[in-house]
């Protein structure tokens, strides 16, 4: 929240579900395998794509696109970036994993209504937002719970699929991490003109002073900053933010955290956020700082790796057809 206000050019997607690694290959859209419809005359001119025996209907494609950026919060400039047809790419790629999971029994995989609302729960957290909000959004856009209620539990058993089958078992050592480290040991160090520091961020300054004194009997200035500050993405990283220019920062935080040694801790500094209480941190991230980070970095890229030759094992092997596709060409 020190930081200069400025545009943002990407959104990055909130906790959804459990991200499946390729978030553009495999976001949104909600389950239509596990219930399939039996006995529906459906027309041509109202299927959207086939994958195998099994349709995706224009309809589907319509609400399934909508409740994606509802859930995720893109900005509208987005839809022309993922349009229908990129949308329709992806739930092409989730018809494909759900057909295979059902070759090797995902009925073992179903997911209860417990799971759904410790899900929705989790989402509704993270998003800060109340259940009836989310219901009103819903509404507005012409979907309905029971939409909401499809797409989650798609989202759940694709990835208990995958990681049952494909990257449960992946690991990182510590080798791997340390080697990376040292390989690209300038990404944590900091570089001319830059420091690294951390802070908390209260509303007011009796609250930064409680801190400082907390602070001086003991107390670990990265639980604290979990706890109470306001600066909601910091402070879920104890405070950290990283390494940083002057020019990042306001004028009345940068002059504090530029005069401050290593490891000394300012006092109350006022911004037009609130107030802060800031220490400077080491111009260098030590490994053992880094390390468990490094791992899950690492390893989601190996999962990202593997997803990618899966879905194109898949892909490959299916019969496709695009029908927008065509018409679109057309």
């Amino acid at each position: 929240m020190a930081k200069k206000s400025k545009k943002s050019k990407s959104t990055i997607i909130g906790v959804v579900v459990v991200v499946i690694v390729l978030a553009v290959m495999l976001a949104g859209a909600y389950y239509t395998g596990f219930l399939k419809f039996t006995g529906m005359a459906t027309s041509a001119s109202s299927i959207a794509a086939k994958v195998n025996s099994e349709q995706i209907t224009n309809d589907e494609l319509d609400k399934q696109y909508e409740l994606f950026f509802l859930l995720v919060s893109y900005p509208e400039e987005y839809k022309e970036q993922i349009t229908k047809q990129v949308y329709l790419n992806q739930m092409i790629l989730e018809e494909i994993i759900i057909q295979e999971a059902e070759k090797i029994g995902i009925s073992q995989l179903l997911v209860t209504d417990k799971e759904f609302k410790e899900t929705l729960d989790m989402y509704i957290q993270s998003n800060q937002i109340t259940s009836s909000q989310l219901v009103e959004s819903l509404v507005a856009k012409g979907l309905t719970v029971e939409e909401l209620q499809k797409y989650f539990k798609k989202q759940i058993a694709i990835n208990d699929f995958l990681n049952q089958t494909l990257l449960g078992n992946m690991q990182v050592t510590k080798t791997e991490a340390k080697q990376f480290y040292d390989t690209n040991i300038d990404q944590f160090t900091a570089q001319e003109g830059q420091i690294r520091a951390r802070h908390i961020l209260v509303q007011t300054e009796k609250e930064a002073n409680d801190i400082i004194q907390q602070i001086r009997e003991g107390k670990d200035f990265a639980e604290l900053a979990r706890q109470k500050s306001i600066d909601t993405a910091s402070g879920a990283r104890g405070g950290d933010l990283g390494f940083f220019t002057k020019d990042m920062m306001v004028k009345e935080f940068a002059d504090a955290a530029f005069d401050l040694t290593v490891n000394k801790i300012s006092k109350p500094v006022q911004t037009q956020f609130g107030w802060h209480v800031i220490q400077r941190q080491s111009d260098k991230i030590l490994f053992d700082e880094i390390k468990e980070a490094l791992e899950a970095q690492i390893n989601q890229e190996k999962q990202k790796a593997a997803l990618q030759i899966y879905i194109e094992q898949l892909k490959s092997a299916a019969d496709i057809q695009n029908y927008l596709e065509n018409s679109t060409k057309e």
